[in-house]
C-alpha cells in the first residue's frame, strides 16, 4: 500500500481510545510493579562498612597513589568521630578494574587483581543472618584486602615516525630526541601522551603551530613489547602577524607592551615567544590577568593574528600579613602600593614591618625596562631598627639597584648603599675597636651580584639549582667611614630521587676584610648563625666562635655553613624532612676550621600553602659546646631545639 499521511489516522485514533480505557491503567500499574522488583536486589544490594584497606603485592610508593585511585576507603584514624565509609559489591568489582586501569597505564599490562573481605564483627552479622536482617541500614563492618600481581612490563620495541607537510626540514631523528619514550624503557600512557603533547610544542617553536600530532601504538603481551608509530602533519610554516591589544584602554603606555613582547610581526611563529611575552607581561606587576592567543590564520595566509587580552589592576591597594616565626616572634606586615604611575608600569610602595627584632619603615620605587628591555630599576629608603642578640642597631638608608636579565637563568644586579648605622647595647664580649655604642658610622657601599636560578618553584623547589656570587666593598672614595670587602657564595641544588622524594643540598661561605685605615670590623658587620635557616640544633645567632668546644669570640670574619635534607610526602599537603646541619665560624678572612664546627641532626615537618610551606623542625647537638671563655659560664645542657617558621630552611 501506498504511504500517505492520511492512513496514519486510524492508528492515532485507536492509541488515543486505549490510553483512555481501564485497561491501560492496569496494564501500566503492572509493568511498573515488575520493573521495582526486578531491580530490588539491586537497590538493596549488601552494603558494608569499610574499617580497613590492605594492597598485598604493591610497592611502598605506589601505594599512596593507587589509594587515591580506589572508592574503597578506610576512615582516617584521626576521624573517629564520624562513621565508617560504605561501599557495595559493585564498588569493590569497580575497583578492581581501576586497579588495572592503574597499573595498565604504568605499562603492566600482564598485572591481575582480586579482592578479599574479612567481616571484624561476624558473630553480629551471624545473628543478622540467621534472623534474615541483611538490613543494608546496619551493614556488617569489614576489612578489604586487594590483591595484586604486577607481573612483568611491556618495553618500548620499535618508534616510527610518518611526517609530512610542506616542508620535510626536520627529521624524525630530531623529533625522537624530544619524547619521553625510549626503546626498551617501560611503556606508559602518560610517557605516550607527553611525547605527543613535546612534538606539537617543539613544531609550534619552529614556525608550525598547527601541526597534526596522532599515534598508534601495537601491544604484544606475549613478547611484551609496545610498538609505536607517531603520525606528523606539519602543515605549512607561518609567521606571526598583526598584534591587537584588548583590555589595556590607554592604562598603560604602549611602549611598554613593545618592550615587554619578544613578538615580531613578519617574524617567524614561535611558541616560546608567546609564552615569554605572556610571562613578562604578568611580571610587570599591573595587571591581574594577561592571555595572548595564537588565532586560526586566513585560508591559505601565512601570517598569524596574535590577540593580547590584558585587566589592569587597581591603581591603589593596601596589604596587610601576619606570620610567626621562633627567631623573632609574631611578625606583622603592612605596604600601600600605587601601580602604574608614569604609565610606564612603574610602581610606588610605602611599608612597615614589625617583629621582636625588627622594626621597619621603607619607601621604594620600581622602574620596569629601564633603558632596555633586560633592566629594572629600584630605588628605596628607609628606616630600620634591629634587636639582635648581641647588640641593637639603628640603620637610616637609601640604595639605588639595577638588575639585568642575561637570559632565562642569569641575571646580574648592581647595587650603591648609603647608609648611617648607630650600634647601641653592644655585648661586652664583642671584640674591636668599634664597640663604643657612642658611635655612629657612616657606610657608603657597592655590591654586585651574579645569580643563577634554574628552580622549577620559588617557593618550594622539587628540582633544579640555583648559585649567588657577590661582592661588597666600602671605601672613602665613595664617602664611606668604613672601608671593607665582603664577597659571598651562596648555591643550593634540589635532586628528585623518587617519586615525591627530594634530595637537598645548600651550601654558604662569607668573609669580610678590612681595608685602607679602617683597623677592625665592627660586631654588626660580622657573621652569627643558629636559628630556623642555619644551624638547626641552635638557638637564634647562638652559634659563635669556638676553640676546642669553648666560645671565644662573637660573631665570625668567615662563616660557613652546609645543609642536607631529604624531603618526602606524608599524606595532602603536609610533607616531612630529614636533615644534616653543619655551621663554622672563624675569627681571620678567608679562613674555615671544621674541627671546631658544629653539627646537628634532626626532622621536620611542612605544610604547604600558598605562600610557601610552614616549617617545624626539632635539631639536635651533635657536639654541643662546653661554655664560654668571655662569660665563664656553662653550655646550655639541652640538645634539643624547636623551630617553627614559614618557609623552608633554603
Amino acid at each position: 500500500m501506498k504511504y500517505s499521511p492520511r492512513s496514519r489516522a486510524p492508528a492515532r485514533e485507536r492509541i488515543r481510545r486505549f490510553l483512555r480505557s481501564r485497561r491501560s491503567f492496569f496494564i501500566f500499574t503492572a509493568i511498573f510493579w515488575a520493573t521495582l522488583l526486578i531491580c530490588q536486589p539491586l537497590c538493596h544490594a549488601q552494603q558494608y562498612r569499610v574499617c580497613g584497606v590492605a594492597l598485598n603485592g604493591v610497592g611502598f610508593m605506589e601505594k599512596a597513589d593507587l589509594l587515591q585511585t580506589l572508592v574503597t576507603r578506610s576512615r582516617p584514624s584521626w576521624k573517629f568521630w564520624t562513621p565508617w565509609p560504605k561501599v557495595n559489591e559493585k564498588d569493590l568489582d569497580d575497583d578492581v578494574l581501576r586497579i588495572l586501569k592503574f597499573y595498565h597505564d604504568r605499562g603492566y599490562f600482564l598485572a591481575s587483581a582480586r579482592y578479599e573481605k574479612k567481616i571484624v564483627d561476624s558473630e553480629k552479622c551471624a545473628l543478622r543472618a540467621e534472623s534474615g536482617e541483611e538490613s543494608p541500614a546496619a551493614p556488617c563492618r569489614i576489612k578489604v584486602i586487594f590483591h595484586v600481581q604486577k607481573g612483568l612490563p611491556v618495553a618500548v620495541g620499535t618508534i616510527g615516525w610518518e611526517i609530512s607537510g610542506e616542508s620535510l626540514t626536520i627529521s624524525a631523528a630530531r623529533l625522537e630526541k624530544e619524547i619521553k619514550l625510549s626503546v626498551g624503557k617501560i611503556f606508559t600512557s602518560e610517557d605516550y601522551e607527553v611525547s605527543k603533547v613535546a612534538v606539537g610544542k617543539f613544531l609550534a617553536n619552529r614556525g608550525y603551530p598547527f601541526a597534526d600530532i596522532t599515534g598508534k601504538v601495537r601491544i604484544d603481551l606475549k613478547a611484551r613489547r609496545a610498538d609505536v608509530l607517531f603520525y606528523v602533519k606539519m602543515g605549512r610554516v607561518h609567521t606571526f602577524g598583526d598584534i591587537r591589544i584588548k583590555g589595556n584602554n590607554g592604562f598603560v603606555k604602549k611602549s611598554v607592551f613593545d618592550r615587554a613582547m619578544t613578538i615580531v610581526p613578519g617574524k617567524p611563529y614561535d611558541g616560546r615567544k608567546i609564552d615569554e611575552s605572556r610571562s613578562a607581561l604578568f611580571n610587570l606587576g599591573v595587571f591581574d590577568a594577561a592571555l595572548i592567543q595564537a588565532e586560526k590564520p586566513a585560508p591559505n595566509k601565512e601570517a598569524v593574528p596574535i590577540r593580547v587580552r590584558v585587566k589592569p589592576k587597581k591603581r591603589h591597594s593596601v596589604e596587610a600579613g601576619v606570620g610567626y616565626g621562633t627567631d623573632d616572634g609574631i611578625r606583622l606586615r603592612g605596604a600601600w602600593r600605587y601601580r602604574n604611575l608614569t604609565g610606564h608600569a612603574d610602581r610606588f610602595s610605602i611599608s612597615a614591618r614589625r617583629s621582636n627584632r625588627l622594626e621597619a619603615v621603607s619607601a621604594d620605587y620600581r622602574y620596569p625596562y629601564f633603558l632596555d628591555r633586560k633592566n629594572i630599576l629600584k630605588a628605596g629608603a628607609g628606616l630600620q631598627t634591629d634587636d639582635e642578640t648581641f647588640y641593637d642597631l639603628r640603620t637610616i638608608y637609601g640604595e639605588t639597584s639595577v638588575r639585568r636579565r642575561f637570559s632565562g637563568v642569569w641575571s646580574g644586579l648592581v647595587t650603591c648603599r648609603f647608609s648611617v648605622l648607630d650600634p647601641n647595647n653592644v655585648s661586652s664580649g664583642a671584640t674591636g675597636v668599634y664597640t663604643d655604642t657612642r658611635s655612629r658610622f657612616r657606610v657608603s657601599s657597592v655590591t654586585a651580584e651574579l645569580d643563577f636560578n634554574q628552580m622549577d618553584n620559588e617557593l618550594s623547589p622539587t628540582s633544579g639549582s640555583y648559585v649567588n656570587l657577590s661582592i661588597e666593598t666600602a671605601s672613602s672614595a665613595i664617602g664611606s667611614g668604613l672601608s671593607y670587602y665582603r664577597p659571598e657564595f651562596e648555591g643550593a641544588a634540589y635532586i628528585p630521587v623518587l617519586p615525591g622524594v627530594v634530595l637537598a643540598g645548600h651550601v654558604f661561605f662569607r668573609t669580610i676584610h678590612e681595608t685602607e685605615d679602617t683597623p677592625d670590623i665592627p660586631i654588626f658587620l660580622k657573621s652569627f648563625m643558629g636559628g630556623s635557616k642555619t644551624v638547626r640544633g641552635y638557638g637564634y645567632h647562638r652559634l659563635n666562635v669556638y676553640d676546642n668546644d669553648i666560645m671565644v669570640a662573637l660573631g665570625g670574619l668567615s662563616a660557613a655553613l652546609a645543609n642536607l635534607e631529604l624531603r618526602y610526602p606524608v599524606f595532602g599537603d603536609f610533607s616531612g624532612v630529614v636533615f644534616v646541619d653543619a655551621g663554622a665560624l672563624s675569627s681571620k678572612t678567608l679562613d674555615i676550621d671544621w674541627r671546631n664546627a658544629r653539627y646537628t641532626c634532626g626532622a621536620g615537618l611542612r605544610y604547604h600553602t600558598v605562600i610557601g610551606p610552614i616549617q617545624a623542625d626539632i635539631g639536635y647537638k651533635f657536639n654541643p659546646p662546653k661554655g664560654s671563655a668571655l662569660t665563664g659560664e656553662a653550655a646550655e645542657t639541652t640538645r634539643w631545639h624547636f623551630h617553627l617558621n614559614i618557609g623552608h630552611a633554603f
